[in-house]
């Protein structure tokens, strides 16, 4: 992404980095830990989208509401230095909790993901990554922007640029992978 820090860059590359190797390290303990007791799943068949502007949308916006979590939860944690304040921002009890309870929130639900798509690998194999192929890798680089703006906000203050940056880019590798997921398919 054109006009990013370095250092931002490589939070983002980490994340994408760390998120794919925790769906490999799934998948594959999924497959020692159950063998051929998925084998029965490799039967179900796998729809077909029905290619149209609708289908995008649909798929824009359940995932749109995963990217904006993360940027709700950055939102939320960023808040004291959102208002450019020139004192030193007291970070409170209140605050704390707030982060915890977004970390939590984040937590549960990008395991869940990480759960549903390694699973989804061992028990399906090459028709889940088939499955998941161009658009995957697109989508969780659009994942990796909102956690990755998350991880830098709940430390301290973001730049605006670099909140601008990860938001929309985030937002338009989604649109670009849904796109993906219905008009091109393997």
């Amino acid at each position: 992404m054109p006009g990013l820090p370095p250092a931002v860059l490589r939070i983002v590359v980490a994340t994408y980095a760390a998120i794919t190797a925790v769906v490999l390290a799934v998948a594959v303990g999924a497959g020692v830990a159950f063998g051929d007791d998925v084998s029965a799943w490799r039967d179900v068949p796998f729809p077909r989208l029905v290619p149209s502007v609708g289908e995008v949308g649909s798929i824009l916006l359940h995932n749109g509401r995963i990217l904006l979590a993360a940027i709700g939860a950055a939102l939320a944690v960023n808040s004291p230095w959102l208002a450019g304040a020139s004192q030193p921002v007291e970070r409170g009890w209140g605050w704390k909790a707030t982060r915890a309870l977004c970390d939590v929130v984040l937590v549960l639900g990008v395991a869940r993901n990480l759960l549903t798509v390694g699973i989804g690998l061992a028990a399906y194999r090459e028709r889940m990554l088939l499955a998941t192929l161009p658009h995957g890798p697109v989508e969780l680089a659009a994942f990796s922007c909102g956690l990755a703006l998350y991880l830098m906000a709940r430390r301290g203050p973001v730049d605006r640029r670099v909140w601008l940056t990860l938001a929309a880019g985030g937002g338009l590798l989604l649109a670009v992978a849904a796109l993906l997921e219905v008009f091109v398919v393997f």
